[in-house]
């Protein structure tokens, strides 16, 4: 890494990457998101350039030109001419130039929530019963009979390559054969390939989103709690809840709970193979922790992400220095 001149502190150059949108209200968000991230990096004597792109061409050409240290790239795909995008991941390890956050091939495991239940099981992290199937069309053709068989109600019925959220509505949780299939058919004509999850509800149900920064035994793994800023009968978190702030996420303060949390939590991170910074989303229900997903590529700034980190006495200036420093270290060996 670059050092600045002497008796001053080190610096470093940080490329700041994201998608640039079509809708002007996103991407005036988007850029006022990642001047925040620059001028918190700032302090921590990190030049971060904040840049967006809208092509393949332009993703090379602010690498080319920027020269940076390390990227920070919050885009997951890149577009293609003449062809379906690409992991942006993948193109920067291509380069061979080094980065914050996971792994290409991490990143796509945690976005394949079938694939990544599947290791957890392996690995002996509990996670709820599930079932998946897709196609482009819709699951009127059900081959295995698993929607007419699913016996087990209620279930969830959500997107199996997205997160965050992303395709979780008031009608996804299902309690009949019909709506299983109505809300099935729904998210596969939209989103593409679905995961239909034991729905866990009870008296004690409590969700928790993880967030956790660094690597190997000296990471830290911050648990918050996610409850509604309002009442409400419907348990689960939508994308409108989240988009319209309804939701509150609070640091864990019980130590007895915080270190269950986290030890479970830890243990589904290590799984997924994810590395300098990630956040995950677990349940609690029947005195048990049950492992959701895991986002490989959260978005920061975030409200979430800040709530966990508060937890351990982070700020958001601290937190998201400490993202790129995690990175740093890793990468210097």
């Amino acid at each position: 890494m670059p050092q600045s001149s002497p008796g001053s502190r080190p610096s470093m150059r940080l490329l700041l990457l994201y998608a640039r949108s079509a809708d002007p209200g996103r991407r005036a968000a988007d850029e006022a998101r990642f001047t925040l991230f620059r001028d918190a990096l700032a302090a921590g004597g990190i030049e971060a350039v904040p840049a967006g792109f809208s092509s393949e061409r332009e993703f090379l050409s602010l690498i080319r030109e920027t020269r940076p240290d390390l990227i920070f790239c919050a885009a997951h795909r890149v577009p293609i001419r003449g062809g379906p995008p690409r992991g942006a991941h993948d193109i920067i390890e291509e380069l061979r130039i080094p980065f914050v956050g996971s792994s290409a091939r991490a990143i796509e495991l945690a976005l394949d929530k079938d694939a990544l239940k599947r290791a957890w099981l392996a690995g002996g992290v509990r996670t709820p019963a599930w079932f998946s199937f897709g196609n482009e069309t819709g699951p009127a053709d059900d081959p295995r009979g698993a929607l007419d068989g699913a016996l087990d109600f209620p279930y969830i019925v959500k997107p199996a390559l997205e997160g965050n959220s992303r395709g979780i509505s008031r009608d996804s949780v299902v309690r009949s054969s019909g709506e299983l299939r109505a809300k099935a058919d729904s998210v596969v004509r939209e989103y593409g390939p679905v995961i239909v999850e034991r729905f866990l509800e009870g008296p004690d149900r409590r969700e928790f989103t993880v967030a956790m920064i660094g690597n190997g035994d000296r990471s830290l793994v911050m648990p918050a709690e996610l409850t509604f800023r309002e009442p409400t009968l419907f348990p689960v978190i939508t994308t409108d809840d989240k988009d319209g702030q309804r939701t509150l996420a609070v640091p864990v303060e019980d130590p007895a709970l915080s270190a269950k949390v986290s030890a479970f939590a830890r243990s589904a991170f290590a799984i997924a193979g994810v590395r300098d910074y990630a956040r995950g989303d677990f349940i609690l229900s029947g005195g048990e922790l049950y492992a959701i997903e895991v986002n490989g590529q959260p978005m920061v700034p975030d409200s979430w992400f800040a709530a966990c980190s508060r937890g351990a006495g982070l700020g958001e200036e601290a937190y998201l220095n400490a993202i790129v420093l995690a990175a740093a270290e890793r990468v210097a060996g």
